[in-house]
């Protein structure tokens, strides 16, 4: 609704290392964005988004080659670092992440053990903290995947499966713990791509 702030955590640093930065900026004003705090290590290829209107979540992730099992949490009218939610099963990077304003699913990734990828969908609760809990599997084992949802239903898109990317698109129902089934395809083949949603 135009309005509120947008948080952005870790990422990338070119060529290898992983940043540790959480950046913030105020939508409906726009402009440069300004230090919000840093994350409890620094990742790139973390689970996101993964936020209710209070509250984001930051999951996995990689530091170098490290595959991290870290869940961080920060509250977002609030500028500070992050803290300690919990965390996953396993350490995993190259998340999908979707979330409603109860639950955050953590899906796919790639594990320690690289090149092996996963399908399975872990969720957590947004408000209070904890380690992630199975949730189902994806329709296909797969890293690098795109995540949005409504406050009903959640949507992954693409990926790379080895070896190769995918056009797959899966849903699941956020509230009901369960695998995800098909619901179409991209019209092209991608991995690591951006995502938005409504709730249309």
């Amino acid at each position: 609704s135009n309005r509120g702030r947008a948080v952005m955590a870790g990422g990338m640093v070119y060529p290898t290392a992983s940043s540790e930065d959480i950046d913030y900026m105020e939508i409906q004003s726009g402009g440069i964005t300004k230090d919000f705090g840093d994350l409890t290590a620094a990742r790139s290829g973390a689970a996101a988004p993964m936020s209710s209107s209070t509250r984001g979540v930051i999951a996995g992730g990689l530091d170098g080659g490290t595959r991290k099992n870290i869940i961080d949490y920060v509250t977002i009218a609030t500028t500070s670092s992050a803290t300690d939610f919990g965390d996953l099963s396993e350490a995993l990077g190259y998340l999908g992440g979707i979330s409603n304003q109860t639950r955050g699913l953590i899906c796919g990734g790639n594990g320690p053990s690289s090149p092996n990828n996963t399908n399975q969908i872990e969720y957590i609760t947004i408000a209070t903290t904890g380690n992630a809990q199975d949730f189902g599997q994806l329709t296909k084992i797969v890293q690098g995947t795109a995540g949005s949802g409504s406050p009903t239903r959640g949507l992954t898109f693409g990926g790379y499966v080895a070896p190769t990317f995918t056009d797959i698109i899966d849903y699941v129902t956020i509230a009901s713990t369960g695998n995800a089934t098909d619901f179409g395809n991209t019209t092209q083949a991608r991995a690591s791509g951006g995502s938005c949603s409504s709730q249309t």
